[in-house]
């Protein structure tokens, strides 16, 4: 393995690459499963996505004329080199508070050592957009030049200067403690006490609304055209149920971690923390999932399917939060947990509906056993 011996932030970034790969090679049996199940997965989705490529990529498009898909290229390039900035900013807090911030350790020395790794997750990026361009390529029964050599142009000029821009600078002390991340004040009702405290001291949707609304303003652009205005707040709305679900599962798991993480010396059962969270955990995911069902229903769904659609969330919500309390000793194994069930329950619905309950069973029943362990 190839050191950074002259950087200590290049050398920590090695010796954890080094430990990640000798975790996997100890579990042999466990990490090919975990990649055949990432596999799978990204099979299935490159097959469900395979019909896009041809009305993305056709020649008869507007973006796909010369300034529309200059224009294109030109937001690709933006976009990289924004998200570089946004990861080296966030770099720079990280190493403003890290164990290496304690050192005698030049300013300088870690500001270059910033710009390398931002360097190189803009070429990761790069490989990836030039990968799926390919792709896209390939499958597409007729391709607009113009508009793919304006992507791949545009992405190399962002990962370009990406790469070449200086590493961002460390925040002085007093600048740091005042941007840091606050907390939205929650207010707990009265009479709660012991571990519920923790579960009511999740934030609630309105102060984690401002997180999801990026994502549900790109969901405007998956709204076609003929879309009745009329139809347009019930779209967000539903969107933002969908989001907000999201969120919740990626909010619970961090306080969660966080939690666990000090009371770890006290005499504990982990079920018992586990359900400080559940009355709170569930109260929102009905309302969210109600929510997604009967805006589905009032822009047209037949009932039934709305309401499929609505256990559907809320058992994937719940399969999700209980992939978190399997993998609560291992946090890295729970996006490959998801992912697994994921593919288990799209691989049911697709061969053998009825058994979907059981299945769905099967997975929540083994990660609560494996959450006990």
């Amino acid at each position: 393995m190839a050191l950074s011996p002259t950087n200590p932030d290049l050398l920590v970034r090695d010796f954890l690459r080094h430990n990640r790969w000798s975790q996997w090679r100890a579990r042999t049996a466990e990490t090919a499963f975990s990649a055949l199940a990432l596999l799978v997965f990204a099979g299935f989705a490159l097959w469900v996505g395979d019909s896009l490529w041809t009305r993305l990529l056709a020649p008869g498009t507007p973006w796909a004329r010369p300034l529309p898909a200059a224009l294109v290229g030109v937001a690709t390039a933006f976009a990289i080199v924004a998200r570089a900035r946004s990861r080296g900013q966030g770099l720079a807090r990280v190493h403003a508070s890290d164990w290496l911030a304690a050192m005698p350790l030049p300013a300088g020395a870690r500001r270059n050592a910033r710009a390398r790794l931002v360097g190189s997750d803009a070429a990761l990026w790069l490989l990836g957009v030039w990968l799926t361009l390919a792709w896209a390529w390939l499958r597409a029964d007729q391709s607009a030049p113009v508009l793919v050599v304006a992507l791949a142009l545009g992405s190399l000029g962002g990962s370009a200067i990406a790469w070449l821009m200086p590493g961002a600078p460390s925040e002085p002390a007093a600048e740091r403690i005042q941007r840091r991340e606050r907390a939205s004040a929650v207010a707990i009702a009265a009479g709660t006490q012991g571990l519920r405290l923790l579960g009511a001291a999740l934030e609630p949707a309105a102060a984690r609304l401002p997180r999801s609304a990026p994502w549900v303003a790109f969901a405007f652009l998956l709204f076609p055209q003929s879309t009745p205005l009329i139809a347009v707040p019930g779209l967000v709305l539903l969107f933002t149920a969908l989001t907000l679900s999201l969120d919740l599962i990626g909010h619970w798991h961090v306080r969660y971690l966080a939690d666990q993480a000090w009371l770890d010396a006290q005499p504990l059962l982990p079920r018992h923390l586990f359900r400080a969270y559940l009355p709170y955990l569930t109260r929102r995911t009905l309302v969210l999932s109600l929510i997604f069902g009967a805006c589905l229903h009032v822009l047209g769904a037949p009932l039934l399917f709305a309401l499929a659609l609505t256990v559907m969330l809320a058992a994937a919500v719940a399969d999700a939060v209980l992939c978190g309390f399997a993998t609560r000793r291992a946090p890295g194994r729970f996006p490959m947990l998801l992912i697994l069930h994921g593919v288990i329950v799209v691989a049911t619905t697709q061969v053998l509906p009825p058994a979907l309950p059981l299945v769905w069973l099967g997975c929540a029943l083994t990660a609560w056993r494996q959450g006990n362990r």
